[in-house]
């Protein structure tokens, strides 16, 4: 269930960590997100609590912009060495997923079945020639 930013608010500002820390271990991932864009207003003991729980999250762009938050502060040196460790996984993350992304264009690129709908005009003139043909009433009586 989503928190209402207000009351995030509230809470950032009472530097309530433990309920925060809940959210950001499971939490909605809206909640998440707002945590590490303004992780920078907490105190610094809870900077490096929600930095350890929202950096090792499995969705990318949070544990991203925590990674871009956390550059423009001082850490300690075992967070600065995971953060450039989460930042150096992402990036070969998407390094493979770009990989994969163009072995699987050149495996689809020729096959019949996997042609984009509309795409060169061949499958929309088949579906006008089967609007052309009658329907296959049947007999019902």
């Amino acid at each position: 269930m989503k928190i209402p930013t207000w009351i995030l608010r509230t809470w950032m500002i009472s530097n309530n960590i433990k309920t925060l820390s809940v959210i950001a271990k499971k939490g909605h991932y809206k909640n998440r997100i707002y945590l590490s864009k303004h992780i920078a207003s907490f105190h610094i003991n809870g900077q490096h609590k929600l930095i350890k729980i929202l950096l090792d999250d499995p969705i990318q762009v949070i544990s991203e912009t925590v990674i871009q938050v956390a550059s423009t502060l001082r850490l300690l040196d075992e967070l600065q060495v995971a953060i450039s460790e989460k930042e150096s996984y992402w990036s070969t993350h998407n390094k493979q997923q770009e990989e994969r992304k163009v072995a699987y264009s050149k495996v689809y690129k020729n096959l019949p079945h996997y042609k984009r709908k509309f795409s060169n005009g061949e499958s929309y003139q088949q579906m006008k020639q089967s609007l052309k043909k009658g329907m296959n009433i049947g007999k019902w009586i």
